[in-house]
């Protein structure tokens, strides 16, 4: 319930390939402070390799296409060295690679 004004949002997303997932951006704040979330998922049996615009995944309206965005992952594996650190891009495309079957949760914010 907490999360439902940015769920409000949620779009379905086609990263290439067989990766596919749901995107949404918070309706408040702006840079900085403009917060998101979006999930991918691989439904294959093979690795597979999503590159893609977190703007653009996101919609975000064109003044924040180029904001520095925070990534930080909702729930990972046990181990996973991004668990305690996350991300931060700004601009260019990011690529995430996904393991068989794998499901992928961020919380983004910009910067």
């Amino acid at each position: 319930r907490q999360e439902l004004p940015l769920l409000r949002d949620a779009h379905l997303v086609n990263v290439g390939g067989s990766v596919y997932g749901v995107a949404a951006l918070s309706p408040d704040g702006g840079p900085p402070g403009q917060r998101g979330l979006f999930w991918l998922r691989n439904p294959t049996a093979t690795e597979q390799e999503a590159t893609f615009n977190v703007g653009k995944l996101l919609e975000v309206p064109e003044t924040l296409q180029h904001a520095h965005w925070s990534f930080m992952p909702v729930e990972l594996p046990e181990g996973c060295e991004a668990a305690s650190k996350g991300m931060t891009f700004q601009k260019e495309e990011v690529t995430m690679i996904l393991q068989p079957f794998e499901l992928q949760l961020w919380r983004v914010e910009t910067k």
